[in-house]
């Protein structure tokens, strides 16, 4: 008798978690179709002449532009273009300014892009969502202005590239 009365309460019990189940699942999937198809995820970035953010150690006042690398040390495409950047950095006239910046803290980003003979003039670390650059690495060319110059996204490295980032440069600095 007692063992019957466990077996409904039992039986009764996993009816109600089961029914309480299927009106979650229910509940969702209505919940998705009333919102729709989820939307991609955008690597939202800058386009020339958004202005870019005032960066708390980027001093823009001296009239120089800035070429900002955002850079992650775990990014494999980063490493990739870290011969490109270091030859950059060697070739760059210093009426320009190369900034290394990442989500990562200031020690890290400097330890890696050392480790790869890049020679920034400023590394700075800033929280993820500071900057609408979610893709790495992502090169942007700032004028003094504080509007953005240029955006190359991706691996760099290729002739072609290195030439397009190397003739932007040259012609900022003959409107200069």
């Amino acid at each position: 008798m007692i063992q019957k009365k466990l077996f409904t309460v039992i039986e009764r019990t996993t009816t109600v978690l089961v029914l309480l189940a299927a009106g979650v699942v229910l509940f969702q999937t209505a919940k998705q179709a009333i919102a729709g198809p989820a939307k991609p995820l955008e690597i939202s970035t800058y386009k020339v002449g958004d202005s870019f953010p005032v960066l708390a150690g980027l001093d823009m006042k001296d009239g120089r532009p800035a070429l900002v690398l955002y850079v992650r040390s775990t990014c494999k495409y980063c490493t990739a273009s870290m011969d490109f950047y270091r030859r950059l950095t060697m070739t760059t006239p210093r009426s320009h300014r190369i900034v290394v910046v990442g989500p990562e803290s200031k020690e890290v980003l400097q330890d890696y892009v050392s480790s790869h003979d890049v020679v920034p003039d400023v590394v700075l670390s800033v929280p993820n969502g500071t900057l609408s650059i979610s893709g790495t690495p992502t090169l942007v060319s700032v004028e003094p202005s504080g509007l953005v110059g240029h955006v190359w996204r991706g691996k760099l490295g290729t002739a072609e590239l290195e030439s397009e980032v190397i003739s932007t440069i040259a012609a900022t600095v003959q409107r200069r």
